[in-house]
């Protein structure tokens, strides 16, 4: 298997990652926000080294993308980690004075 396989390879899991991660924050926003963001900065690493040593062709696109939806997707995972932090947990909207 030569290096552009490699990058390849690195630059496909990236992408399917950050699409993973992307998937989770559009069904539940602050639901599961610590799944998110360990595995948007796994697809933001790998698709940084999709990127190293000169990649050509399908391998240079991919991993382009991927690292365009690893930062979208890094991005929604600490707004979601901001938003549950700053809502109150004792807040409930149903509660009657």
């Amino acid at each position: 298997m030569g290096a552009g396989k490699t990058r390849g390879g690195s630059a496909f899991v990236a992408l399917v990652l950050a699409i993973v991660v992307l998937v989770i924050l559009a069904i539940t926003f602050r639901g599961l926000w610590f799944v998110a963001l360990p595995l948007s900065l796994v697809a933001l690493v790998l698709a940084i080294r999709s990127g190293a040593g000169r990649p050509r062709g399908l391998a240079l696109v991919s991993g382009y993308f991927a690292l365009l939806l690893a930062l979208i997707a890094l991005t929604g995972s600490l707004l979601a980690a901001a938003a549950d932090v700053s809502i109150n947990r004792g807040y409930d909207v149903y509660e009657r004075d």
